[in-house]
């Protein structure tokens, strides 16, 4: 929806039920009897939606791995569809292990897991998984700090 005439002939309301308002006005340190505007909602949905996106970096860099593998699988393989033998290679790059744990899969704390198709010699393939093992370390960082500052706030609460 377009919105080019707000503030002139068109307005925006936001409906929240009573534990989404608390938690707006929690975040922008509002009494109960102050009132909200649009900037405290998208300020709000910014600080909801930032922590969903984090949580889902492991997926993005696991999906991402296995689409630079099959990616490297179809340039190593380019006649898999005539050639027996490179058709075999390229299914087994894209076969994968079976009776994996989720963390297994998606922990961005485990070591790197090993492939089938470790040398990425693609430029652009190569670029691509550089950047994501930038964003798998990145990652593994915030996790170590998170659980650091986790352990801090037990052993408080424990003295």
């Amino acid at each position: 929806m377009r919105l080019r005439q707000l503030a002139t002939t068109q307005s925006v309301v936001f409906f929240a039920p009573p534990e989404v308002h608390y938690s707006i006005l929690q975040l922008r340190k509002r009494s109960s009897w102050d009132n909200l505007d649009s900037s405290d909602v998208i300020h709000w949905l910014l600080e909801q939606t930032c922590p969903g996106i984090e949580l889902l970096q492991p997926l993005y860099i696991s999906q991402g791995m296995d689409f630079c593998r099959r990616l490297q699988a179809a340039a190593d393989n380019p006649d898999c569809l005539a050639d027996k033998i490179q058709r075999k290679a390229y299914l087994e790059v894209l076969d994968q292990q079976e009776k994996q744990t989720l963390e297994q899969l998606y922990s961005p704390t485990l070591k790197a897991k090993p492939s089938k198709t470790h040398n990425f010699s693609d430029p652009q393939v190569r670029r691509f998984v550089t950047s994501l093992n930038r964003i798998k370390k990145v990652s593994r960082i915030r996790a170590t700090l998170l659980k650091r500052s986790h352990i801090r706030k037990l052993s408080r609460s424990v003295k």
